[in-house]
């Protein structure tokens, strides 16, 4: 992605492995965000946006719990920025307890999970005309075909009940989407034209080829 890490203290001389590379990202990151993470009323406003989709799904006398839920998630430094008291104790305690048993769950009781059964977002290979297509979704169906299962199917009904749009409704385009329009209609066909989005792919495509040829990316950095 061509970022430049040369702020870091071996930015320009090399990293010693992965490790040294990650403990000096994430001293930079700390001193970043206690200067730059700050409250500020567009912070609040922005976490109230996303928190409203995080709950969308949730019925409305669970709401303030779930809203303590995620501000539990947020670590101290984040939720002073977005404006948000602390939640009771408990919270926190069950978040962790939740996650820490999920953890145990996957480590040593989840079998090997099948091919067959491989949990997939995007479909494998785009149709006929080049779109994509989603295979799961969070609170809107875009990008979903409605199938007989996505439009019919036990979690249809549960949509459907909770007044939440399904696959195949207007403005939601089932049909798909094509990678290099993906982005605000704003700015549909104000970008790049095709073409050069092409050549510039084709040259990033040129340029990984001869660089990223396995092994350790700070080796040859670092010895050169």
């Amino acid at each position: 992605m061509e970022i430049d890490y040369s702020s870091l203290p071996s930015g320009k001389t090399g990293f010693r492995d992965g490790l040294h590379f990650y403990d000096e990202l994430q001293t930079w990151k700390d001193a970043y965000e206690v200067e730059k993470m700050v409250p500020d009323p567009k912070n609040h406003q922005t976490a109230n946006e996303t928190t409203k989709l995080l709950l969308l799904s949730v019925p409305a006398w669970a709401k303030g719990a779930g809203f303590n839920a995620v501000k539990a998630v947020m670590d101290p430094r984040l939720r002073r920025a977005m404006m948000y008291d602390d939640p009771p104790a408990i919270y926190p305690m069950l978040v962790n307890g939740f996650f820490t048993l999920r953890k145990f769950v996957l480590r040593y009781l989840a079998l090997p999970r099948p091919k067959l059964l491989r949990s997939r977002h995007v479909r494998d290979e785009p149709d006929a005309a080049g779109r994509r297509t989603l295979t799961q979704y969070d609170n809107f169906p875009y990008y979903v075909k409605p199938t007989l299962m996505n439009r019919w199917g036990p979690g249809a009904w549960i949509s459907w009940l909770i007044g939440r749009p399904l696959p195949g409704d207007e403005g939601f385009m089932p049909e798909g989407f094509l990678t290099e329009k993906l982005g605000p209609k704003m700015f549909e066909q104000k970008g790049k034209r095709n073409e050069d989005w092409q050549r510039e792919a084709q040259q990033t495509r040129e340029r990984l080829r001869r660089e990223r040829t396995g092994g350790c990316p700070f080796i040859t950095k670092t010895m050169g």
